[in-house]
């Protein structure tokens, strides 16, 4: 039953992300070639400069946009279909709290990790089109960047060190999108003005965990200013994703048992 959720969300949100996605791929080409022309226009006339202004304009809203939406269709989806008339339908389901919020949560997390991946390529793809950069000097400027990073530490960057920070990564993206999670289930505990009261718990959660992380962290941050050798070691980046991924799983955890603890016992849907 929770391959056919899965396949349900995935099919419900595709609905959503793939036409923005698509208008992305789309403009991005454009906005691009809009700009290029703007740039290699010898007489620079008013109207070219003016759409590659446009352009310029159109795209940073865009690359803005796309995170912004994403995140708004993954609290809008997670909250109409458990928190409101919707949610009849749903918890009449022959399926546990457990498979309603892994379901929702593995769609959230991979059209929120395709969102990040499209908004990297549609970069590049601009700096590739209007000339800011070749695919060679985009390769030479990442390898020029790991070697100035690391060039005081006792080791390069491995395969451990990438796996770290993409590991850190996804691991805040779920911690992220659970913190979500359990601020519309404990705002539906409100008796009224449910939405403005999971706002208000979303702030505190926000806050109280970016609190335990900067308290958590703070010691080794002490250590990478008394040591400037250290801090540009590759352990010491290592040691802080470690912790990091700690923490995002740790805050994971109790989103995710307090998400289904209410919305099994407590939830009064209205």
């Amino acid at each position: 039953m929770l391959g056919k959720m899965i396949k349900h969300e995935f099919t419900a949100t595709g609905r959503n992300f793939l036409p923005m996605y698509l208008f992305m791929i789309v403009l991005t080409p454009i906005f691009s070639l809009i700009i290029r022309i703007g740039e290699s226009d010898v007489g620079f006339s008013p109207i070219i400069g003016l759409f590659s202004g446009i352009s310029i304009f159109g795209f940073v809203c865009m690359m803005i946009g796309i995170f912004i939406a994403s995140y708004i269709f993954v609290i809008v989806r997670f909250y109409r279909t458990t928190a409101t008339s919707e949610a009849y339908l749903t918890f009449t389901l022959p399926v546990s709290t457990h498979q309603i919020i892994l379901s929702k949560l593995l769609a959230a997390i991979v059209w929120q990790i395709a969102s990040g991946i499209l908004a990297v390529c549609a970069i590049l793809c601009m700096t590739f089109i209007t000339g800011i950069w070749t695919p060679a000097q985009c390769m030479d400027a990442f390898i020029s960047f790991m070697q100035q990073t690391f060039s005081h530490s006792a080791g390069t960057p491995s395969v451990r060190f990438f796996v770290l920070l993409l590991l850190t990564l996804l691991t805040g993206t779920i911690t992220g999108t659970l913190q979500i999670y359990c601020s519309i289930m404990i705002g539906q505990l409100f008796r009224d003005h449910r939405v403005i009261g999971g706002i208000a718990v979303y702030l505190a959660l926000y806050t109280f965990t970016q609190i335990v992380s900067t308290l958590a962290t703070l010691p080794f941050a002490i250590i990478g200013m008394e040591d400037s050798a250290y801090a540009n070691d590759v352990s010491y980046f290592t040691t802080l994703f470690v912790l990091s991924i700690v923490l995002n799983l740790v805050f994971a955890a109790v989103y995710y048992f307090a998400s289904s603890f209410i919305m099994k016992k407590h939830l009064n849907v209205q």
